[in-house]
């Protein structure tokens, strides 16, 4: 299911509740991944998708002709997912 992006408290509870289900995940962090696709779009580039780890909610695409993330800063988004997810 594709969702739009969100802050990075407001994954907090579904992070959580993993948590409460799977003992290994008391030290996984949230990160907003970027991921490929094995194969190519017709123009023989790349494309791909985010993925908010390790929920695996989908948040856009990325491709040749546009990036739903465009103007995010994807780097701070982590850091600030990394902060409070280690704080619970």
């Amino acid at each position: 299911m594709r969702d739009q992006l969100k802050e990075p408290s407001e994954y907090l509870g579904k992070l959580e509740a993993l948590r409460k289900v799977n003992r290994y995940a008391k030290r996984w962090a949230l990160r907003l991944e970027s991921h490929t696709n094995r194969h190519p779009e017709c123009s023989g580039r790349p494309w791909g998708w985010y993925e908010i780890y390790p929920l695996g909610i989908e948040v856009g695409f990325w491709g040749s002709d546009k990036d739903d993330l465009k103007g995010v800063d994807i780097v701070a988004w982590n850091e600030e997912a990394e902060r409070i997810s280690r704080a619970t």
